[in-house]
């Protein structure tokens, strides 16, 4: 008795493959090529607009200029708890030179004597990263607050709007008696937006 496979193979048309199946469920005179190419088509019909409004979003997002540093950078001046800043600012004085200002309060429970000023810059002035030290003779009595302006001159200029961050070291002597006693350091950060050319007092 021949076996089931054995009588379909006989059924079937001499010289013809055996299809199976999956050939039988293809449209007529359709091919899995077609059908490959056919859902391609479909899918990039379906999802090709959500794709198109999405690359249209990200455009006026950064002509915008939400992707900008400044939209990710926080305006802030940190120094050491005893010596807050109140108010900073960084401004343009021209198409060479800009402005950093900022005031620091003495919560020390002394007087100090500011015998220094460091600052370390990127792109500020000079391209890249740079140091200045600037001496000053600056007396600071307890509870009172000092202003501090340096101008940063040179070809690196930040747009407006632009942020740039400033590392701040201060060298002091510390005066709880006569005479002076030190010197001692403190640092700071400041991170800044620049301002257009303007005058004003930190």
């Amino acid at each position: 008795m021949p076996m089931a496979w054995e009588k379909a193979e006989g059924t079937r048309p001499k010289g013809q493959a055996f299809s199976g199946q999956v050939a039988a469920r293809l449209p007529c005179g359709a091919t899995s090529g077609n059908l490959a190419g056919q859902v391609a088509m479909e899918y990039l019909v379906t999802y090709g607009w959500a794709f198109l409004a999405l690359f249209a979003v990200l455009a006026i997002l950064f002509a915008s200029g939400f992707f900008s540093s400044s939209s990710f950078s926080t305006p802030e001046c940190v120094f050491q708890p005893d010596l807050p800043c109140n108010s900073f600012i960084l401004y343009s004085t021209g198409s060479s030179s800009s402005n950093l200002g900022f005031t620091l309060s003495n919560g020390l429970g002394y007087k100090i004597k500011v015998t220094r000023m460091n600052y370390t810059t990127s792109d500020l002035g000079a391209y890249g990263k740079n140091s200045t030290s600037v001496p000053v003779s600056l007396e600071i009595e307890s509870g009172a607050q000092k202003s501090f302006l340096q101008q940063f001159s040179g070809p690196a200029q930040p747009e407006a709007g632009a942020v740039r961050t400033t590392y701040v070291g201060i060298e002091y002597l510390a005066c709880k008696r006569d005479p002076c006693t030190g010197p001692y350091a403190s640092s700071g950060r400041i991170t800044a937006v620049q301002q257009p050319s303007s005058s004003p007092t930190p």
